[in-house]
C-alpha cells in the first residue's frame, strides 16, 4: 500500500479527478474506513498498475510487473518466504554481483541493507504492485507443495508424514 500523501500527490499532479471529485473521494474513503488508494481503485478511477507506475515515477525507481515473468526457484529463494511475505519483497533476477528485487516500499532501506549483507550482492530495487507480490508469494507455496509430493532420493525410506514435517520445518512455515 502506498503512503496516503503520495497517493494524494499522484491524484492531484496527474489530474485523475478534479478538486471537487478529489474532496468527495477523500470523504468517501474516510467514511468507508479505507485508504485513499483503496477508494481510488474501488471506484475504478485508476488501475492498480497505472497507480504504481505513477508512484514509481514519483519515487524515481523503475516499475516491474511480476505476473508476466518466469522466476527461477533459485532466484526466488534468495529472499526466504517469511521475509518476502512480511516485507512485500520478491527476488526476481540475479547475477554474480546483483540481486534484483521488486517491492511495495522501495524506501525500506533496512530490508534492502539486510538482503545485501545476507546475499553479498548489491540490491537493485524496483517497485511492483500488490497483485504481483501476491502472485509470486503463491509460487513459494507451490514450491513447498512440490517438495512434499515428490520425495527426495535420500528420503525414500522415511514414512510420508516424516517427509512432510521435515519439509515444513525446512521451509519454516509452521
Amino acid at each position: 500500500m502506498l503512503p496516503q500523501e503520495l497517493v494524494r500527490k499522484i491524484i492531484q499532479k496527474n489530474k485523475v479527478v478534479n478538486d471537487a471529485e478529489f474532496k468527495a473521494l477523500e470523504k468517501s474513503a474516510s467514511e468507508n474506513g479505507i485508504s485513499l488508494e483503496e477508494e481510488l481503485l474501488r471506484k475504478n478511477l485508476l488501475w492498480e498498475d497505472d497507480l504504481y507506475r505513477l508512484a514509481s515515477k514519483e519515487w524515481g525507481v523503475p516499475f516491474i510487473k511480476l505476473t508476466d515473468m518466469i522466476i527461477k526457484t533459485e532466484v526466488l529463494n534468495s529472499v526466504p518466504q517469511p521475509i518476502a511475505q512480511t516485507h512485500n519483497i520478491i527476488a526476481f533476477d540475479k547475477t554474480d554481483s546483483e540481486l534484483k528485487v521488486a517491492m511495495l516500499n522501495p524506501k525500506d532501506l533496512e530490508i534492502i541493507e539486510f538482503l545485501g549483507k545476507q546475499t553479498g550482492r548489491k540490491i537493485v530495487v524496483q517497485l511492483t504492485n500488490p497483485a504481483s507480490i501476491n502472485y509470486v508469494l503463491k509460487l513459494y507455496r507451490h514450491d513447498i507443495a512440490s517438495e512434499i509430493q515428490e520425495p527426495k532420493p535420500s528420503d525414500t525410506t522415511k514414512p510420508p508424514i516424516v517427509k512432510i514435517v521435515q519439509s515444513l520445518l525446512e521451509n519454516a512455515i509452521l
